[in-house]
């Protein structure tokens, strides 16, 4: 089992340098971070972050999730 942190965006969607900062803590803390976001007329997303992620592969599932 793996802890889950849970963090909510406070823009459309995550920053750079907020899924930077995720992915930090992923790698120092070796837990999963449960990244969400509320897109206006798309709705509410989230995107898994765990230990091994790179940052273009979170880029390329944040794109995919909310039509960015």
């Amino acid at each position: 089992m793996k802890y889950i942190k849970e963090y909510l965006c406070d823009k459309k969607i995550p920053s750079d340098e907020e899924i930077r900062e995720c992915l930090e803590i992923v790698n120092k803390e070796d837990c999963i971070v449960k990244l969400t976001w509320f897109y206006p007329y798309n709705g509410w997303h989230k995107l898994f972050i765990e230990k091994g992620m790179t940052f273009e592969k979170c880029k390329g599932k944040l794109q995919r999730g909310c039509g960015v």
